[in-house]
C-alpha cells in the first residue's frame, strides 16, 4: 500500500507569559545561552533578563519554539500545556 503525505504550512499567534518564564530560567543560563551563539552587549548592564531575551529571540514565536523545544513537545502544544511542562522540568 503507498502512503501519501502532504506537507502543509500553519501561521498561529500565541502569547507566552514573559514573566513567567523568566521566573523560571536563571540569568546565568541566558548568558551561556548568549556566549554560546557568540552574541555581543553594546552596555554590560544590559546583561539583564529581558535584554538577554530581546537579544535571543527576536519574536515571540521564536520564544515558543525554544520553549516546546527545551519541554520536548511539539510546537502545537498549547499554552498552558507547555507551561506545565516547563513546571514539571524546573
Amino acid at each position: 500500500m503507498e502512503h501519501l503525505f502532504k506537507t502543509i504550512t500553519i501561521d498561529a499567534e500565541v502569547e507566552v507569559d514573559l514573566e513567567e518564564v523568566l521566573s523560571k530560567i536563571t540569568t546565568d543560563s541566558l548568558i551561556a545561552e548568549l556566549d554560546a551563539r557568540e552574541e555581543e552587549f553594546d552596555n554590560p548592564d544590559n546583561r539583564n533578563e529581558y535584554h538577554i531575551l530581546n537579544k535571543l529571540y527576536s519574536s515571540p514565536d521564536d520564544l515558543r519554539r525554544h520553549l516546546c523545544d527545551i519541554a520536548g513537545v511539539g510546537y502545537h502544544e498549547p499554552k498552558d500545556s507547555l507551561l506545565n511542562k516547563l513546571k514539571d522540568m524546573i
